[in-house]
């Protein structure tokens, strides 16, 4: 997703991305970060320099330790300062926003990709998005990262096909098993 933030754009409120999956984020601030407890991680890479003028992205260091019971202040925020060849990473239970944009002509853009779990439902339906024959047309590495593939172990099946092998048109063949290619063969 890019975001074009253009003059006189108003902040975002202070948030967390993982908000849409109902997470129910226990305080960590004491034990330290536990592997696994978030659900999302977020990249994102400007497509000009960011700055607070042109709205960079606020962010609460630290606030994806916290529990759901503490809410986050504006003052604890920080804006997000990036030259093209930057990337902030962030995972889903950071709270953050957009900045303001307070420039009378500067545009703010932001290439933000948004990975989550393959069990959670996805906040885009990109596949209503685009026709068969554009997905066709796509490398296999852009195939995978828009999610014409599996999920381990199997979900995102059509029909008991590959996503890519029901837009060929291909049949199911004769014996259907188990799509993850690192399950044990019987």
């Amino acid at each position: 997703m890019t975001f074009d933030v253009g003059p006189g754009a108003k902040a975002q409120r202070l948030h967390r991305d993982d908000k849409n999956f109902h997470v129910d984020h226990e305080d960590q601030t004491a034990t330290g970060y536990r592997t696994g407890s978030d659900v999302m991680m977020a990249f994102m890479v400007p497509g000009v320099k960011t700055t607070p003028e042109n709205g960079a992205t606020l962010a609460v260091p630290g606030s994806h330790l916290w529990g759901s019971d503490r809410p986050p202040k504006l003052d604890e925020a920080v804006a997000a300062e990036m030259d093209v060849t930057d990337c902030l990473v962030m995972l889903g239970g950071l709270y953050h926003a957009g900045g303001a944009n307070i420039t009378e002509t500067e545009r703010r853009l932001l290439h933000g990709m948004f990975f989550t779990r393959g069990y959670h439902r996805q906040e885009e339906n990109a596949y209503l998005a685009n026709s068969t024959e554009e997905v066709l047309s796509w490398s296999p590495a852009a195939q995978k990262i828009m999610g014409f593939e599996l999920s381990s172990p199997n979900i995102g099946f059509v029909n008991f096909q590959l996503p890519l092998q029901y837009m060929r048109g291909e049949g199911v063949g004769e014996a259907f098993g188990d799509f993850d290619p690192s399950q044990e063969k019987s």
